[in-house]
């Protein structure tokens, strides 16, 4: 007898789990009743952290703390509650470690003290984890890719991480940033966190070259940055210093703009072909075109003695478009263009109380 399998797993799972969210509603408890409904949603989560085999690991590094419970099942059931519903650690206590099928529940206090320790050390854990994941799936590391992103924070102290700087959305906050590295496969190697004033200049090098350490990566670094971290001194650093690769966001709207890129950017000949991705009803998605990767582009930046320094580098780069982000971004324009003509009619306004419309307008 030959059994086969489901033909379409994929249609099949969900029907049957809007078959179970229907027989959910028709059952849903009434007022007075209480809900013993359980979510069972990291089960694929828990089947890979039980093939690292780490739990004993874990207990012995606890040997020496006196937790009245047990850390690995504290370990995973903050790990399963930030998959199944991100949330704050008071509701994690309270609302998603409770109805997680099999999980131990932890009061406040507990999560409070577990997550303090854990953050007071975190890179063993790390390393620990990144130990037992080699031993259970070998690594690739010929190529790993680095990114970095930012935290900020409403206060206004700083303590010996967080400091000011500009964030990504263009607040002048006290930020902490978390270095990240990723294996070929994009699987978590290293991690850091450093003052939000150091992510530029060579310092950002100087942390890339920590981890790599740490973790012993010999291969090739690609560098991932917004346009926040990927100015000529970091280029110079990736490609002329380690020999590294990067990936960097630029943007090809502004009066920054060469001559040269807002040509390249308007051309659409046969050697600059647009590439468009439609949906079944016709509907553009995005549309993207490239350059042939052989074209040279020439930056230049101030050392740390003001000497400043020229340097070539050969590019590929990809253009792309989405009419959903124009469509966003125009908006977002004309908002700021409105606000900038209301302003207008108020006098004594300064620049900083315009915010980002001051643009728009002439002081």
């Amino acid at each position: 007898m030959i059994v086969r399998g489901i033909a379409d797993p994929v249609t099949y799972a969900k029907n049957m789990i809007a078959e179970l969210n229907d027989s959910k509603e028709k059952k849903a408890p009434q007022i007075g009743e209480t809900s013993v409904s359980k979510n069972v949603g990291y089960f694929l989560l828990k089947a890979m952290i039980d093939s690292l085999s780490i739990d004993s690991d874990l207990a012995m590094m606890m040997s020496n703390r006196k937790f009245r419970y047990g850390f690995s099942s504290f370990f995973r059931a903050m790990i399963y509650a930030q998959v199944v519903d991100p949330c704050s650690k008071l509701m994690a206590s309270e609302r998603v470690i409770p109805n997680l099928y099999g999980c131990e529940s932890f009061s406040y206090d507990q999560i409070l003290d577990g997550v303090t320790y854990i953050g007071s050390d975190y890179q063993k854990f790390i390393e620990l984890f990144n130990r037992h994941i080699h031993d259970a799936y070998p690594r690739r590391t010929g190529k790993v890719f680095f990114d970095c992103t930012n935290y900020y924070f409403k206060i206004d102290a700083k303590d010996g991480l967080s400091r000011k700087d500009l964030s990504k959305e263009n607040r002048k906050s006290t930020i902490v940033v978390q270095a990240l590295l990723l294996d070929a496969e994009k699987i978590h190697l290293g991690m850091t966190l450093f003052p939000g004033n150091e992510r530029k200049k060579p310092q950002l090098r100087r942390h890339i070259e920590d981890i790599k350490d740490r973790y012993d990566v010999e291969g090739r670094v690609v560098q991932v940055a917004d346009k926040g971290l990927n100015c000529a001194r970091n280029i110079y650093a990736a490609v002329r210093e380690a020999n590294d690769g990067y990936i960097f966001l630029k943007s090809v709207h502004g009066k920054n703009i060469s001559a040269v890129k807002k040509e390249w950017v308007l051309l659409n000949n046969k050697n600059n072909v647009w590439v468009e991705k439609r949906d079944t009803s016709g509907k553009l998605i995005y549309k993207y075109k490239e350059s042939n990767g052989k074209d040279s582009y020439t930056y230049s930046f101030k050392d740390d003695e003001g000497v400043e320094q020229t340097f070539t580098v050969r590019e590929k780069r990809v253009l792309s478009y989405n009419p959903s982000l124009a469509a966003k971004q125009r908006m977002e324009i004309m908002k700021d263009i409105d606000k900038a003509m209301r302003n207008i009619t108020i006098k004594g306004l300064t620049r900083e109380e315009f915010g980002d419309c001051a643009k728009y307008d002439e002081f």
